[in-house]
């Protein structure tokens, strides 16, 4: 593909995804999709970060880096 090609493609990829955020229902079921992609991750990240914590605190899966490592 040329550049001049590649420069279309994106620029109709773009209009084409306004043109698709125009439509309300659309944009909410996009905008909640990101709100819950975000909080999946961080309840992810917050469930690591509290077995970690157990694991540490407790020494319930072994001491040092072992047990650590697999509470992760």
């Amino acid at each position: 593909m040329s550049p001049t090609s590649d420069t279309l493609a994106a620029d109709s990829r773009e209009r084409a995804v306004r043109a698709l955020l125009r439509i309300p229902p659309l944009k909410r079921l996009w905008s909640a999709q990101l709100v819950g992609g975000i909080g999946d991750a961080l309840a992810l990240l917050v469930l690591v970060l509290l077995s970690l914590q157990a694991a540490v605190l407790e020494g319930s899966f072994g001491t040092g880096y072992r047990g650590v490592a697999f509470a992760v």
